[in-house]
């Protein structure tokens, strides 16, 4: 490593990413979900392989249309235990998908995340999205629209989650 900036050499052989436990990311209170995680990134001189919900993609590194980072402020954690963190999730497209996966300091999705940004940023033009920024407005293709949708999904999940539950209560207190 040389200025915080990690050496690699794929001539060797590709690299190995895999997703972190929740454990790893962080404890049970302050890590954020995803319904469909990338579960592991094989990057070569080639290309890079990606696993995601047990089905693997694989793309030379022409393939990849488009690649962003998008650097936001979100909430991180569950009720008093939680707090706002950075967050740094990176966006790659391909045809007919769309992989991301956070990098951020504090509670990376993968192993090596400085690593994996090193070579991807080597690799592809790297698009730097920051949400921070004062004024900032999204554009209508930019992947911050995704995030924030999956934001809103996650909250509807959890509020139908619970009310499914107080409706099995009333059931089951009725047949009782």
């Amino acid at each position: 490593m040389v200025d915080d900036i990690p050496v690699f050499d794929l001539t060797l052989g590709s690299i190995r990413f895999k997703r972190m436990s929740d454990l790893e990311r962080g404890s049970l209170f302050s890590y954020v979900s995803t319904s469909t995680p990338v579960e592991e990134i094989e990057v070569s001189e080639q290309g890079l392989n990606i696993t995601q919900s047990k089905v693997k993609s694989a793309y030379k590194w022409d393939e990849i249309t488009r690649a962003s980072i998008v650097t936001r402020t979100i909430f991180k954690g569950i009720g008093v235990t939680g707090r706002d963190e950075p967050q740094k999730i990176i966006t790659l497209e391909a045809p007919g998908k769309r992989f991301q996966f956070d990098i951020s300091p504090t509670f990376p999705d993968l192993k090596g995340t400085t690593l994996l940004r090193t070579i991807v940023t080597h690799y592809l033009t790297i698009e730097e999205i920051d949400e921070r920024v004062p004024g900032f407005k999204p554009r209508k293709d930019d992947p911050i629209r995704n995030l924030n949708q999956g934001e809103n999904r996650r909250i509807w999940m959890v509020v139908g989650a619970f009310l499914l539950f107080v409706i099995y209560l009333i059931y089951e207190r009725a047949s009782s």
